[in-house]
């Protein structure tokens, strides 16, 4: 694995990979086959969001989804995300 290292305003960055969630990191919704995050319940802090929701593609996480913890390091968005509200 290799790993990128940088300086940003005298800051060192090392790349990591988002950790893996399942449904159950999740309170969603499903309307008409589409998936909609409304928060994030899982342990990681730095969480992959699936494709997929209850077998229902993710197209929206709520804009807030993600302020339930204040540990959160970064999100893994998927291409079926269409829009963050």
């Amino acid at each position: 694995v290799s790993r990128l290292h940088a300086f940003v305003w005298g800051q060192n960055i090392t790349e990591r990979s988002a950790e893996p969630t399942s449904d159950s990191d999740y309170i969603y919704i499903i309307d008409n086959g589409e998936a909609t995050i409304i928060y994030y319940i899982g342990e990681s802090t730095y969480p992959a969001v699936p494709d997929t929701l209850g077998g229902a593609v993710t197209k929206y996480i709520e804009e807030t989804a993600f302020n339930y913890r204040d540990d959160i390091e970064g999100v893994e968005i998927p291409d079926s995300v269409i829009e963050i509200r």
